[in-house]
């Protein structure tokens, strides 16, 4: 179970990341942010600070209106990562900056 706790939190961190990287990048506060995301300052917080627990719908909203490419990969356990990939998995992505990517 941690193994698995640890993976949900590394991807939190990386959603996070981008959200506020996003943010950052467009020169705004949290509070501008949300006020043109259409949602609370405290919302964006909590997606900046990793506590929200996305769901495949809020993600690709936010996406969408981050204009953020978003996808998720859900495939058999035949072709899994192994853990080796999975914990080095923050080191390996080649995103763009304007990337979602779970998978």
């Amino acid at each position: 179970m941690i193994f698995s706790e640890c993976f949900i939190a590394n991807i939190k961190a990386i959603i996070a990341l981008a959200i506020a990287k996003k943010r950052l990048s467009d020169g705004l506060t949290q509070k501008e942010f949300a006020k043109k995301l259409g949602v609370s300052q405290s919302l964006v917080a909590r997606w900046e600070n990793g506590s929200h627990n996305f769901t495949i719908e809020s993600l690709n909203i936010i996406a969408s209106k981050l204009d953020f490419n978003f996808s998720v990969e859900f495939s058999d356990k035949n072709n899994c990562w192994d853990a080796a990939e999975i914990l080095s998995f923050p080191a390996k992505n080649n995103w763009g900056n304007n990337s979602i990517c779970v998978g």
